[in-house]
């Protein structure tokens, strides 16, 4: 929030945050606790959705005020996906950090044996290297061709309070403005809108 400000969405990693949960609760109750997550998550509408949630929390409220405490800290955050009504494949790639955890395991495997950092900019030298050789290896996300559909309900969610000179969201070769329903210049971009079938329109 702090780099790209208070419109940034954040969706907090689900299987982190049931983790966190179980820690403050008996083995007895982690089945439980998978089921009704699951249940809530699994929601559609970003409303009933979190009145799911809701009453999770209430349930482990009277086990453990800790576990109540821990899925009250980001609830709403657990469900940026809901709100944006991405599909069902969309939704379920970017409710964890899976996508990323590969590239940080590889990173921490190509800098295990540096025994000693002289200083700052040999640090940041390394992490861009092994960023990219990373790269070599990442595979195309499934339903990419549904990402489209991400920036443009992050352009509805903003309709009419984004400055399309001030906020934009890059999509391959395209610019999107959450303020035109069609191609517009802008300085030296250019700014489409996606349609459903990611289709500039």
């Amino acid at each position: 929030v702090s780099r790209f400000g208070s419109r940034a969405l954040i969706q907090r990693c689900r299987v982190h945050k049931k983790r966190n949960i179980q820690k403050y609760l008996p083995k007895k109750y982690h089945g439980l606790l998978s089921l009704k997550l699951k249940m809530a998550w699994g929601m559609t509408e970003y409303d009933k959705a979190l009145k799911e949630l809701r009453k999770v929390h209430d349930w482990l409220a009277e086990i453990n005020q800790e576990a109540a405490a821990s899925l009250d800290e980001g609830m709403e955050e657990t469900l940026t996906i809901n709100r944006l009504r991405l599909p069902p494949q969309l939704r379920r790639i970017f409710s964890s950090t899976n996508l990323i955890e590969s590239c940080f395991s590889r990173a921490g495997d190509l800098c295990r044996n540096v025994k000693r950092w002289r200083d700052g900019n040999m640090a940041r030298r390394w992490a861009a290297s092994v960023l990219l050789e990373a790269q070599s290896h990442f595979r195309r996300i499934q339903a990419y061709s549904q990402l489209p559909q991400l920036v443009n309900a992050m352009a509805t969610l903003y309709e009419g309070d984004w400055s399309a000179g001030s906020y934009s969201l890059k999509f391959r070769d395209y610019w999107v403005s959450p303020k035109t329903k069609s191609d517009i210049t802008f300085g030296d971009h250019t700014f489409r809108r996606f349609d459903k079938d990611g289709v500039g329109t």
